[in-house]
């Protein structure tokens, strides 16, 4: 019997370049046994501080 799949999982988030909290974010995953390219992929928009920018950044993620 073939071995079934494990699902993949896919998170976007926005961010700033600078943010130390999405290391310790991804950091946290690999801990719940997350792993990028295996069951997950992280889409990460970043902003770059110009707030102006989120709406179509958000609108970005949603259509992946």
């Amino acid at each position: 019997m073939a071995q079934q799949a494990e699902r993949a999982y896919r998170l976007g988030g926005i961010a700033n370049r600078t943010e130390p909290t999405m290391v310790a974010f991804v950091q946290r995953l690999r801990e719940l046994g997350f792993a990028e390219g295996r069951n997950l992929l992280i889409e990460t928009r970043y902003h770059e501080a110009r707030v102006e920018r989120l709406p179509a950044l958000a609108a970005e993620l949603a259509r992946l």
